[in-house]
């Protein structure tokens, strides 16, 4: 379970993956090119190839250092920033709001001064993991650069539409290739927010129905890639964040029951009309899915009697973290700054099954408070946000991504959860410097509405 899907690869064999993930992306570029994204081509094609399962290992040795596919994919996307001259967009975004791009610079001169004192430690693998935390910076500014607020919704339905089928392609691809059901997991962090996101859409949107029924669409997909991961984490993620967008609406005072009622009946709908369909067709692979879901992830936390039990997976995170708490406790210094990049524990073990956990491990308690604030930010800017029917989307996506980070390695081990995390930075951004740029013209236009008031002979001048 460590490392969730490291053993993937391994599992559809290298020629079986390399045809499934290049058809997979000609048949993305294919669709892209057709439903002519123009700007939002670039951004696309980059995601989806930061989300096709195991691509991130793939690539050439340069010593101790390697030299993935998404790294090269990052290192074209800086040049043709500068080729287009897209990079001066890029200042006159960070003229409007530089906090978000310091916390970036921030983050990136923390990794650097402990990859400085990592050399003891593996130094590739340590370079690794900063490179992986950074590809939530490339996304983010990929994101402002290309998209638009307006195209937001577009380009999350066709994300998950894209990432739902890559991810039940690929557990196709596994079980043809075992002949057995296997464990298998790819960008959880997307899945999980994305989904919140949809449904919190559709309850509070204005759109055309023709989008609602493409948004829904998506959704069925991506309960389909969450239901074939088989991921209690994503579960909960779900529950949770749609539970406390529900809350967010309700102090908004902008939630709408007939919708919420409306999007559950369909759900229940929907899922009725595949349970049906299951079980007509009575397959084997499907049959074991379900019948492992239900042994190994819900019977398995009852004891005999019917009571809670921690299983073994569950077991073995709360030793891990305990094992870090009292390593890190041996010392101030280990306490406050932690081991250094790929730091380990329990012998050789560097992989945490927890992101924060690998934060206090790697960077201590001063990494710890870093990334609180990394997270806090964009919940407070949403919290703050005017316009409900916009914020409460992205705060369910965000409550996910968070609920994903606890027990899982998400953005420091994995690029597709790093990506994850960037997508979240770039929505709020556009958010916010829309509303920044809304109100800046909005207060130009009723200054000139105010300064053509005559009184008598006067002019009434603010």
């Amino acid at each position: 379970m460590i490392g969730g899907s490291v053993g993937a690869l391994s599992l559809l064999g290298t020629d079986i993956f390399s045809m499934i993930a290049i058809g997979l992306i000609i048949f993305t570029v294919s669709v892209l090119l057709y439903l002519k994204f123009r700007d939002m081509f670039v951004l696309t094609v980059t995601i989806l190839v930061c989300f096709t399962p195991q691509i991130s290992s793939i690539g050439v040795n340069i010593g101790s250092i390697n030299v993935s596919v998404t790294d090269f994919v990052i290192l074209f996307n800086v040049f043709y920033l500068f080729v287009t001259k897209k990079y001066l967009k890029i200042f006159s975004l960070y003229l409007k709001k530089p906090i978000i791009f310091n916390i970036f610079l921030s983050l990136t001169m923390l990794l650097g001064i402990y990859l400085m004192f990592s050399v003891y430690n593996d130094f590739g693998l340590a370079l690794k993991l900063a490179r992986t935390l950074l590809y939530s910076f490339f996304i983010f500014v990929l994101w402002i650069v290309y998209c638009k607020k307006e195209d937001t919704i577009r380009l999350v339905i066709f994300l998950s539409m894209a990432t739902s089928t890559i991810v039940i392609l690929t557990y196709i691809g596994i079980f043809i290739s075992k002949g057995e059901y296997a464990i298998f997991r790819n960008a959880e962090t997307f899945l999980a927010g994305a989904f919140c996101y949809l449904s919190i859409w559709l309850i509070t949107a204005k759109d055309s129905k023709k989008t609602k029924m493409s948004a829904f669409i998506a959704m069925v997909l991506l309960v389909g890639a969450i239901v074939v991961q088989q991921d209690r984490v994503q579960i909960v993620a779900v529950v949770v964040s749609l539970l406390a967008a529900m809350l967010f609406l309700i102090i908004k005072r902008a939630f709408l029951f007939k919708r919420v009622f409306n999007l559950v009946f369909s759900f229940f709908a929907v899922f009725s009309f595949i349970y049906l369909l299951v079980k007509l067709i009575n397959n084997q692979g499907v049959n074991k899915m379900f019948e492992s879901y239900y042994t190994n992830r819900i019977l398995i936390l009852f004891n005999n009697n019917g009571n809670l039990q921690l299983d073994t997976s569950l077991s073995i995170r709360v030793s891990q973290y305990q094992r870090i708490i009292e390593q890190n406790s041996e010392n101030i210094l280990t306490l406050l700054f932690g081991k250094g990049l790929a730091a380990t524990y329990f012998g050789s073990t560097v992989v945490v099954d927890s992101f924060w956990f690998w934060i206090i491990l790697n960077l201590g308690l001063v990494g710890f408070i870093f990334f609180i604030g990394f997270f806090a930010f964009p919940t407070l800017k949403i919290l703050q946000y005017p316009k409900a029917n916009l914020s409460a989307p992205v705060f369910s996506y965000i409550v996910a991504a968070i609920i994903m980070s606890l027990t899982t390695p998400n953005m420091i081990y994995r690029v597709d959860d790093s990506v994850g995390v960037g997508i979240i930075f770039g929505m709020v951004y556009l958010l916010i410097t829309t509303e920044f740029t809304e109100n800046l013209e909005g207060n130009k236009v009723q200054k000139k509405k105010v300064k053509g008031i005559k009184l008598g002979k006067k002019r009434l001048i603010w």
